[in-house]
């Protein structure tokens, strides 16, 4: 499946420059890419339902990134989202973790290949 909106979160701003970066390079015309570094922005644009796709870190500060994802399937339940994490216990039981629908966990570090795989851009 192709995706057209992307909304990435990280409050690194390394990484999200990274991750923009190969997503916006592998992509190609049409897809439209919405990096946010501010995880309320991050949550209010999620729950907007605009977004087809959300890849978010899992720790963001003041909320985490179960809680963007939560807002993004209130929105858009059909939507993708993927969960960014630097290292976590499993979480498959966690009832946010399952309200948010998360489809995959990546593990950083990650490599262009699978983050491109991941996405479906591969």
């Amino acid at each position: 499946m192709q995706y057209r909106n992307l909304l990435i979160v990280d409050d690194e701003p390394e990484i999200l420059r990274y991750v923009a970066r190969i997503v916006t390079r592998a992509a190609g015309e049409g897809v439209r890419l919405t990096p946010v570094a501010d995880a309320e922005r991050a949550r209010a644009l999620a729950a907007s339902g605009e977004f087809d796709l959300i890849l978010s870190d899992y720790r963001l500060g003041a909320i985490d990134g179960i809680e963007v994802l939560r807002e993004g399937r209130r929105a858009r339940p059909e939507g993708r989202r993927i969960l960014m994490t630097g290292g976590l216990p499993p979480m498959e039981h966690d009832e946010g973790f399952q309200e948010a629908a998360v489809a995959l966990v990546l593990e950083k570090p990650f490599g262009r290949d699978q983050l491109l795989s991941a996405l479906g851009l591969s």
